[in-house]
């Protein structure tokens, strides 16, 4: 979990180098189903939704492309997680914004 919560940080910091960073680093560990596991146990998703509105679209292209490994990890149910953050606004507003990311959110959203 520590390094997770480290990542997390990342996502926070002012520098678009370092939330860059962060999200490749996730989306990289998303990629096995044990550590989707653990970002959902140890709330990574609702950090990385609120990052969905970042102005850096890597940033947005990595979160979407991470939520989808998560969802296709069958760890947790997307849809009904992200219903009950409240945060499918979140995810509209970047699926307008960023045309890229739609591809990875619709397997979410399914």
């Amino acid at each position: 979990a520590g390094a997770l919560d480290g990542l997390r940080d990342l996502l926070d910091q002012p520098s678009a180098e370092a939330r860059h960073v962060a999200t490749k680093a996730l989306l990289s560990l998303a990629a096995d189903p044990r550590n989707a596991a653990a970002l959902v146990a140890n709330g990574a998703v609702r950090p990385l939704v609120n990052h969905l509105a970042s102005d850096d679209s890597r940033v947005q292209e990595n979160i979407a492309m991470t939520l989808e490994r998560m969802a296709k990890s069958h760890v947790v149910d997307s849809r009904a997680q992200l219903l009950k953050m409240g945060a499918v606004s979140s995810v509209n507003a970047a699926w307008d914004a960023t045309p890229t990311i739609q591809g990875p959110l619709a397997g979410v959203l399914r």
